[in-house]
């Protein structure tokens, strides 16, 4: 609602495609899976965690389809790491320079929100810098960007509640790893 009524009405998927999928080739990037079908086909099946700890499979898919709004958003984790490499290497990409300074708008706590995702304010025992930017998804789906490692990564399950135990404990272990690994790598080295 805010990147439309800031550009004459523009719709976020619109504004997204425009300067920031478009610049970073991401093709598979939609907001509206009724609209790319091709994108909706590769969907992967999701998993529920079961009170015993199990994992059982849940037929479809959780996002609201047809799309009400631009939220949620679906692709790759190929597109993702796009986007995220992007953010790591400021300058040495299509993606206009005020994107990039969005980035940085915050609002005053220790954890904070700026218009890509959260902002951590203070460095984190799994290694992760402050002014690092974060988000997730409903499916356990976990990313970071720290400029200050020149680490970006993603974490990603189709694994729900939101904030599964087991899967933080993944997360919170990969993070440290990647932070170890990283350490020992030479600038711009891309690990995958």
């Amino acid at each position: 609602m805010m990147v439309g009524r800031a550009n004459d009405g523009i719709k976020l998927g619109e504004y997204m495609q425009k300067h920031i999928w478009g610049p970073l080739d991401m093709t598979s990037t939609t907001f509206h899976l009724e609209e790319r079908p091709d994108v909706e086909a590769r969907l992967p099946d999701m998993s529920i965690r079961t009170p015993t700890g199990d994992l059982a499979f849940i037929p479809g898919h959780l996002i609201e389809n047809p799309a009400r709004d631009d939220l949620g958003g679906g692709g790759s984790r190929k597109l993702c790491m796009k986007f995220q490499a992007a953010v790591v290497t400021a300058g040495e990409r299509n993606v206009s320079e005020s994107s990039d300074d969005a980035r940085g708008v915050k609002i005053g706590t220790s954890v904070n929100w700026g218009l890509g995702g959260f902002l951590v304010e203070e460095d984190t025992d799994g290694g992760r810098r402050k002014g690092s930017l974060a988000w997730g998804g409903m499916p356990n789906l976990y990313w970071w960007v720290d400029r200050e490692t020149d680490i970006c990564a993603l974490y990603a399950t189709q694994v729900v509640p939101p904030g599964d135990t087991k899967t933080l404990d993944f997360v919170r272990a990969f993070e440290r790893e990647m932070t170890k690994r990283a350490a020992g790598m030479s600038k711009g080295k891309i690990y995958r």
